[in-house]
């Protein structure tokens, strides 16, 4: 299971922008919460198949930290 932060860090994109996706139906939606914290979680398969295969993605270059 993955934050709305580890999913943004895997796709190379602000956690704000991720949520906004998720919010749109643009991303996969989120599975559950985690019980420690109350963030909600989103399954780390869902997303690796995402990044790979969301529109645009080609051509953009890494984001520099």
């Amino acid at each position: 299971m993955l934050t709305a932060v580890e999913s943004a860090e895997m796709c190379g994109i602000a956690r704000s922008t991720f949520t906004s996706y998720v919010s749109r139906g643009q991303a996969p939606a989120a599975v559950g919460f985690d019980p420690d914290t109350g963030e909600r979680v989103w399954n780390r398969a869902e997303v690796e198949d995402w990044v790979k295969t969301r529109p645009g993605r080609r051509g953009r270059p890494p984001i520099r930290r």
